[in-house]
């Protein structure tokens, strides 16, 4: 999968398909959190991530920490909720080069905030050999810079013009999400490549995780 070509299918057929006035309260809405500048105090290169340990949605616990004593590299993927058709193509690429990840000895984990009966089903639909970890109301999506509140203009729109319903994906009164973001961490938590977006039509392609991995090796 090219994620690139389909996320800008996405879009495109977004914008064909939707009212212009639809569209017109979604940049509004994206302009709330622009201005609130969500995000820019989000980890970037160099930084050191906090080690964390967040239940999976099989029951087991996932640990950054042990993750890293058997891999040189961990990549860390949060989407917001397999409602946000962005976040199910993300993940279908992630989960068609786990292989490839692996072959650079990279593991993968992706954090969400939605329920984790919700999170299995993404992962059944979209991810299936996706490791998949439950940060309930973003609370360590939070502790990376992550974290936001939805506006209200987004909120009705999802609601009432996109039929989307976010709390029941995350529970009553959740609008909190993650910015779409992607993390790659060495053996030590440093962070040494990331893509953070407000938009959440941007994603990193899992191509360029590669290459810059593949850069990785004599490194």
């Amino acid at each position: 999968m090219n994620l690139s070509k389909e996320l800008n299918n996405l879009s495109e057929n977004f914008q064909k398909d939707t009212d212009e006035s639809v569209q017109e309260k979604m940049r509004d809405g994206h302009d709330v959190l622009a201005k609130k500048n969500v995000a820019d105090s989000a980890l970037t290169v160099n930084d050191t991530f906090p080690s964390f340990a967040l239940p999976q949605i099989d029951g087991s616990e996932f640990s950054s920490k042990e993750a890293l004593k058997n891999k040189r590299f961990l990549i860390v993927s949060f989407y917001r909720g397999g409602w946000c058709p962005y976040c199910q193509t993300e993940l279908k690429a992630l989960n068609e080069y786990l292989e490839r990840f692996e072959k650079y000895g990279a593991g993968l984990i992706a954090l969400t905030p939605e329920k984790i009966t919700k999170a299995q089903e993404t992962q059944k639909e979209y991810a299936p050999n996706i490791e998949i970890a439950h940060d309930e109301k973003c609370n360590f999506a939070q502790k990376v810079g992550l974290a936001f509140e939805l506006p209200d203009t987004l909120k009705k729109t999802y609601k009432n013009d996109l039929d989307i319903d976010v709390e029941e994906f995350n529970g009553e009164n959740d609008f909190r999400l993650p910015v779409p973001a992607t993390y790659v961490l060495d053996s030590e938590h440093k962070v040494i490549k990331c893509h953070v977006d407000i938009d959440y039509k941007n994603r990193l392609d899992p191509d360029e995780i590669i290459e810059f991995l593949s850069e990785q090796k004599n490194h």
